[in-house]
Order: C-alpha cells, then sequence, then structure tokens
C-alpha cells in the first residue's frame, strides 16, 4: 500500500513539474500537434476530441481567461439594422415606398411602410404642393388607404421616418 501512494506521489509531482514548464514557457504549446492527436483519439472516444484539446491547451496558456469578446454597447446604427433588416443600401433618404395610413390627425398621416416594417408620418406640409387644410386632410385620405411616397428623413434612434407625398 505504501508503494502504491509513493508511486502515486511521484507520478503527480512529474505531473506538477511538467504544468510548471509549461507556465514558464506556454508557447511549447503551439509545438503540439493537436489536430494529428484529435484525429487519432476520435477512433476511441465519440466525444469533440479536437475542440476539448484545444480548450485545454488555451486553458494551460491562459489560464482562467475568459474567452468571451468584450461587450460593446451597439450604436443606434447597429440597433436599427438589428432589428429591421434594413441597412443604408436598402433604405435611404430619396427611396419611394408604399406606405398604409395608420391614422388621420389634424396635421399629419401616420403610416406603416409596407414593405420595410416601419412607421412614418407625413406632415401638412409634404403631403401636397399646394395649400391644404386640416379639414382636406380629413376627406382626402383614410386609415387603410395605399400611398406613394417618398424617405426624406430616417430616426434611427426612434426606428421612424419622415415621407413626402409632394410631386
Amino acid at each position: 500500500d505504501d508503494e502504491a501512494e509513493e508511486e502515486l506521489y511521484h507520478t503527480n509531482n512529474r505531473r506538477v513539474d511538467i504544468l510548471k514548464r509549461l507556465a514558464a514557457e506556454p508557447e511549447k504549446l503551439n509545438d503540439l500537434i493537436l489536430d494529428d492527436y484529435a484525429k487519432s483519439l476520435s477512433k476511441y472516444y465519440e466525444s469533440p476530441t479536437k475542440l476539448i484539446l484545444h480548450n485545454i491547451k488555451t486553458e494551460l496558456m491562459k489560464p482562467y481567461a475568459d474567452p468571451r469578446r468584450i461587450f460593446e454597447i451597439p450604436t443606434a446604427e447597429q440597433l436599427f439594422e438589428m432589428e429591421t433588416g434594413e441597412t443604408d443600401e436598402t433604405l435611404f433618404a430619396g427611396l419611394i415606398v408604399a406606405a398604409e395610413i395608420t391614422r388621420v390627425e389634424e396635421r399629419a398621416l401616420k403610416c406603416r411602410l409596407t414593405e420595410h416594417q416601419l412607421d412614418g408620418t407625413i406632415t401638412i406640409g409634404n403631403l401636397v404642393d399646394y395649400r391644404i387644410t386640416s379639414q382636406d386632410i380629413q376627406s382626402k385620405y383614410a386609415v387603410g388607404q395605399l400611398l406613394k411616397a417618398k424617405i426624406i428623413n430616417i430616426d434611427k434612434k426612434k426606428f421612424t421616418v419622415a415621407l413626402s407625398t409632394r410631386p
């Protein structure tokens, strides 16, 4: 029983010595041919040995290091693109779009772009190229009506667009 304990003690000491040498010179781990070793291990094990070996190597080279990228708060433009899927190439000022009226207000029309899933506003000054009153808006436009409009501004922070139907 003492012999087994002594053998275990020496084995553990050898392992500790190896780890100390690796800690002193972690670049030696780059000399290992992990891909070939992973292929030979995969004959005996069902687990993803290549990934495991690379994770072990990384842990030995940088103990307790967090492999994740540093979190960066997305910009308004990045959030807009993530939420809508729209980029500067697919949605821009000057683009002609189809807009469905969702609400008729006294001095504006609230719309929903049919292809871009964004809300838009057409103010009284951007409806027509002649003078129009709020009564005219109420009588000429209705909820559900489709309009052809031009994007004049995109507010990526508010996820809205300003539109114009002026010729």
